[in-house]
């Protein structure tokens, strides 16, 4: 069946995608042999251009999660505990 109404057509910019309905931008990366390096200069600029991210990291041992909110981290964890972005990258090798 037809709406009687029709939508007026929309003039402008087209609608924005929610950044919830983009998808990963990174998935499945190998820690061996991922250039961890560009991922964080990514995660940086991207937090500087205000956006809201979640990174997780996985292991078969671990997990853990950081969000940032309008570019502003707002902490991480693993497991039951508070965990620093700073001891993530270090336990990847990766300059902080």
């Amino acid at each position: 069946m037809t709406d009687p109404n029709p939508t007026a057509a929309q003039t402008g910019a087209p609608p924005r995608t929610p950044p919830s309905a983009l998808g990963p931008v990174y998935h499945q990366l190998s820690t061996d042999f991922y250039p961890w390096t560009e991922v964080i200069a990514d995660l940086r600029m991207r937090a500087q251009a205000g956006q809201s991210l979640l990174f997780q990291a996985e292991s078969p041992a671990a997990c853990a999660r950081f969000v940032w909110r309008d570019g502003q981290l707002l902490g991480g964890y693993s497991g039951a505990r508070d965990l620093p972005f700073s001891a993530l990258m270090r336990a990847c090798h990766v300059p902080a």
